[in-house]
């Protein structure tokens, strides 16, 4: 494959972005039918009720995440921008690993307080998930940073097969079912993959602990700050609507919700492909190339997000009804909405990759949260008088209004008509 560093042609990179983003994107498509699959049999398994308060404990851990989850991020921006430099790729991965695990160590102990209230099953299981989602981010930003795509797309793959493996053989082999154990099988399922890959081979990185300086820790703590307020907005974008479902609902609409939110997934396999690619073009390779690498990750989530949301709108009853079964069927209208919305952030996911590459990370945490505060605003109006519908409408308002400001953003900068510092 060809190198971001490398000098090429349009029908070359054209070429070798493809290639790369359909070795990523085979990893995310199969990866995530897994966990789609892994999904259908909680939700058969324990019904509507127990299966939101999965979804819900699951919301609440990336909830009380917002600060450790973004966090590597950082990693794979820094470790793609000095990836000929074995040095500061030692030293970036180093004081990034430092930080992230001094913040999950605080993590666990606001969500333990926070849900210290409920059975200790679900408080155990949501601690697992958090640390599963740690592991999750921190080891898939590495290898992407490291350009290994084989190695990513791998990972999540054996993740997620290991997450269907256990929750089959829990239920329908040994009877087992209780939100406690789906919680716990979550989580746990993101940490046994990484031992084996590392065992198998190591990832080109190496921890050296005389490297750890605090100019480098602040330098990585600045540039997070944006990181986390865009990561707290998206959070409760992506969950609060399954949120105030919960609370002014029924737990028969929070399963049937979720279950919609659970569909809409599949509009994420395309643009965390080819952003996979596009990070390394976007943070050290050529202007050029970088444009080129825009136009071909926009391209492809657009056709990608057509078709899904042509699908979804002509049989979005049949689809539910064939993954959850009779009792799902209601999610049908939401799950138009939230497809809809969805769908504008695929063309929002290519711009963020964009701007936290090329150093604007602050451009996409104002865009975040302008989509947060209108999806909030809307949600908490049209709830009341238009139940799972308004919700729906309200995370898809928001989000749409996310997509135009950062896509106005990137219009400024690319004309070069603003300046803003990294």
């Amino acid at each position: 494959m060809l190198s971001a560093d490398t000098p090429v042609s349009r029908r070359q990179h054209a070429r070798s972005y493809l290639s790369l983003s359909a070795i990523s994107g085979a990893g995310q498509v199969l990866a995530r039918v897994l966990g789609v699959l892994f999904s259908v049999v909680v939700a058969r398994a324990l019904g509507p009720a127990d299966f939101g308060v999965v979804r819900y404990a699951i919301g609440v851990a990336g909830i009380t995440s917002i600060v450790v989850g973004p966090l590597p991020t950082m990693l794979s921006r820094y470790l793609a921008t000095h990836r000929n430099d074995s040095r500061e790729v030692d030293r970036y991965f180093t004081n990034g690993l430092a930080l992230i695990i001094i913040v999950l160590l605080f993590t666990l102990i606001g969500t333990g307080w926070y849900v210290g209230g409920e059975p200790s099953g679900i408080v155990l299981g949501t601690l697992f998930v958090v640390i599963g989602l740690a592991a999750f981010n921190t080891y898939t930003e590495l290898t992407r940073g490291l350009d290994a795509i084989w190695r990513m797309s791998s990972y999540y793959v054996v993740a997620n097969l290991i997450q269907l493996v256990a929750i089959v053989v829990c239920v329908w082999g040994l009877g087992m079912r209780s939100v406690g154990l789906a919680l716990a099988i979550y989580g746990l399922s993101f940490l046994v993959p990484i031992l084996f890959f590392e065992y198998w081979t190591r990832s080109a990185v190496h921890l050296r602990p005389r490297l750890i300086t605090f100019a480098t820790m602040w330098r990585l703590s600045h540039f997070s700050v944006p990181l986390v307020i865009a990561h707290a907005s998206y959070t409760i974008w992506l969950t609060l609507d399954l949120l105030l479902v919960q609370q002014r609902l029924s737990a028969q609409d929070t399963g049937v919700y979720a279950a919609a939110k659970t569909v809409v997934l599949i509009f994420l396999f395309v643009p965390y492909a080819v952003t996979t690619v596009g990070l390394r073009y976007f943070a050290r390779g050529s202007k050029k190339d970088a444009e080129r690498s825009l136009l071909l990750s926009l391209g492809a989530s657009l056709v990608a997000s057509t078709v899904l949301v042509t699908g979804i709108w002509g049989w979005s009853g049949q689809l539910v009804q064939l993954l959850f079964g009779q009792n799902y069927v209601s999610a049908a209208p939401p799950l138009t909405i939230l497809a809809a919305g969805m769908a504008l952030y695929t063309v929002y996911l290519v711009f963020e990759t964009w701007m936290i590459a090329r150093g604007y990370p602050w451009l996409h945490a104002l865009a975040m949260t302008i989509t947060m505060v209108m999806s909030s605003v809307a949600e908490l109006i049209l709830l009341p008088s238009w139940g799972l519908r308004g919700v729906a409408v309200g995370f898809s308002l928001g989000i749409a209004a996310g997509t135009l400001i950062i896509g106005v953003f990137y219009g400024l900068l690319s004309k070069r008509t603003i300046s803003i510092c990294s």
